[in-house]
C-alpha cells in the first residue's frame, strides 16, 4: 500500500497493530463497524471480488424491491403533458421499469471510478502516489454504504405507495422536511447531497484514503469533503428534475 512515509492507522498517534485476517463475509461488515482494519486489510487484496459483489447486490435489490422502482419510474413521468402520458402504454412503463436494472451496476461502477478518480488526483496535490486500483478498493468498499441507502429508499417509497408519493420524503436528509417546490433547482440538488449516506460514504473515503496514503487525519477529511462537494454539482444542475417527483399524484 502506497505511504509518504507516515502511520498508516487512521489514530495519528496510534502504533502500528497487528492486521487480522478475516473471511471475505466479515469485510462488508467491517464496511459498517471498523473501516480502518478493512481497508488495512485488503487494501493490497483483488478489487474484483468486493466490485462485483457490489454490482450484483445492487442490481438484485434493484429487482427485489421492483414495486418502489416502478413507482420512481412513474414519477419521472410527472412532466408530460396528458396528452404524452396517454400515449404510453401501461405495459411500457413495465418493461422501463425492468430494463432499469440493467443500468444499475452501470451507474454504481461510473461512482466508484469517478470518486475513485477524484481521490486519486487530489493525493497527488497532497505529494502522494497511491495506485488508481488503492482508490478504486476504498469508494467500491464505501459503495456499500450507498447500497444500504438504496435498499432504505425503496422502501421509504413502497411504504409511501403511488397515491401519495414524494420522492423528498424518500430522502434522509433536510430535504425531507421542506418544500422543495418553491426552491430553487440548484438548491434542491445541493442539499440533497446533506444525505445521512451520502455523508457516511464521506467518511468511509476518509478513513480509506488515509489508510492508502498515510497522510494526516485532516488532509484526508480535506480529500474527502472536497470529493462530496465535487459529487454535489451534478445534483445542483439536475435540482429541477428532482423536483418534478415532489408530491407526485397517480391521476
Amino acid at each position: 500500500m502506497s505511504t509518504n512515509g507516515t502511520d498508516m492507522n487512521f489514530d495519528d498517534n496510534a502504533e502500528a497493530a497487528p492486521i487480522a485476517q478475516k473471511s471475505r463475509w466479515e469485510d462488508y461488515l467491517d464496511v459498517f463497524f471498523s473501516p480502518a482494519d478493512l481497508f488495512r486489510r485488503r487494501g493490497q487484496d483483488s478489487l474484483a471480488v468486493p466490485l462485483i459483489t457490489l454490482l450484483v447486490l445492487a442490481t438484485a435489490f434493484y429487482y427485489i424491491l421492483l414495486p418502489a422502482q416502478s413507482i420512481v419510474i412513474r414519477a419521472s413521468m410527472s412532466g408530460m403533458t396528458p396528452e404524452q402520458a396517454a400515449k404510453m402504454p401501461e405495459s411500457m412503463i413495465g418493461i422501463m421499469t425492468l430494463a432499469g436494472g440493467l443500468a444499475v451496476p452501470i451507474k454504481y461502477l461510473i461512482n466508484v471510478t469517478i470518486s475513485a478518480g477524484i481521490l486519486w488526483v487530489i493525493a497527488r496535490l497532497f505529494d502522494t502516489r497511491p495506485a488508481f486500483r488503492e482508490m478504486m478498493i476504498v469508494t467500491t468498499y464505501a459503495g456499500f454504504i450507498m447500497l444500504i441507502a438504496q435498499i432504505a429508499g425503496s422502501l421509504m417509497v413502497m411504504i409511501q405507495g403511488e397515491a401519495n408519493f414524494d420522492m423528498m420524503k424518500a430522502s434522509f436528509g433536510p430535504l425531507r422536511f421542506m418544500d422543495v417546490k418553491s426552491m430553487p433547482g440548484p438548491l434542491v440538488g445541493f442539499l440533497s447531497r446533506l444525505d445521512i449516506f451520502k455523508l457516511w460514504e464521506a467518511v468511509i473515503w476518509c478513513i480509506g484514503f488515509q489508510v492508502a496514503t498515510g497522510v494526516t487525519r485532516s488532509k484526508a477529511a480535506i480529500a474527502a469533503a472536497a470529493t462530496w462537494m465535487l459529487w454535489g454539482l451534478p445534483g445542483m444542475l439536475g435540482g429541477n428534475a428532482m423536483k418534478n417527483t415532489a408530491n407526485f399524484k397517480i391521476e
